[in-house]
């Protein structure tokens, strides 16, 4: 799994917001569907999933 945290201005401009995004490489569609899902399980248990649709050129183009 490959991690990539992206600092972010926050919408106030005085502070940061952190974007995480997770990525990973499979064989099979099979075989990612069943990680996200794994994954997805892990963070929401854990409560550190937010679910919020996001676009991060977005979110840059409106920050900076």
């Amino acid at each position: 799994m490959y991690l990539e945290v992206w600092p972010l201005r926050n919408s106030e401009g005085t502070g940061y917001e952190y974007l995480v995004e997770a990525s990973l490489k499979t064989e099979t569609y099979m075989e990612a569907s069943k990680k996200h899902a794994s994954l997805m399980s892990h963070l929401q248990g854990k409560g550190w999933f937010l679910e919020q649709d996001s676009l991060r050129t977005q979110l840059i183009m409106e920050r900076y």
